[in-house]
């Protein structure tokens, strides 16, 4: 596969492939591609958390709570897959109406749009590990003590997905022409990281 041509989806790629891909110079997949994969690592290791956490003799409350966590946490790896390749498809499309525009082929407007969807992917993906993190955080007295080392890299890489997914919307912002919106962006970036941060502390307090 060259440099040029891109997989139907970036995670149909091996680990190996991934990585040498993510080394080329080749501006996708880049950061907003890496964040979102992390993001899916975090998720995917909640996922392995909560299966090991499953009792061998339910008491009637456990097995509930985890399995209602379970469903949402595929439901999250699912939507956090899909922006991996989202993301990517917004730079490539956002990079492709900024030529445009310097050859007079796209309007000033178009370039506006394909903007931002370029911060609005990375902006869902800091919502989705916020809330990833707060699931497992509000359900860390369920899962395996055993398993804690394993919880505490969900905080860990939910956290620096979160601040990677955060760099992405704020390096698109400088294409944003209003500076109210500009501003606007910025607030939300900044509460959604917030949160994810707090998420994250909580989860590793709770994990004891």
């Amino acid at each position: 596969m060259s440099a040029e041509s891109h997989p139907s989806s970036w995670l149909l790629l091996s680990v190996a492939e991934f990585l040498d891909r993510t080394g080329q110079r080749s501006p996708t997949p880049g950061g907003g591609t890496v964040a979102a994969v992390t993001a899916g690592l975090a998720a995917a290791l909640a996922r392995m958390v909560t299966a090991y956490s499953f009792p061998a003799k339910p008491t009637g409350t456990e097995a509930p709570e985890l399995l209602d966590l379970a469903e949402q946490l595929q439901r999250l790896d699912g939507a956090i897959r899909r922006l991996a390749d989202e993301d990517a498809a917004a730079y490539e499309q956002m990079q492709k109406m900024q030529r445009q525009v310097r050859q007079q082929e796209a309007t000033a407007a178009e370039l506006q749009q394909a903007v931002e969807l370029a911060i609005t992917v990375p902006m869902e993906l800091l919502a989705l590990i916020g809330y990833l993190l707060q699931l497992m955080a509000d359900r860390a007295g369920l899962l395996n003590k055993r398993l804690r080392s394993d919880g505490a890299v969900v905080a860990h890489l939910g956290r620096a997905a979160g601040r990677a997914a955060r760099e992405n919307v704020l390096i698109n912002i400088y294409e944003v022409a209003s500076g109210e919106e500009r501003t606007r962006y910025y607030d939300q970036a900044d509460l959604l990281l917030q949160k994810a941060e707090e998420q994250a502390d909580r989860l590793l307090q709770n994990l004891g």
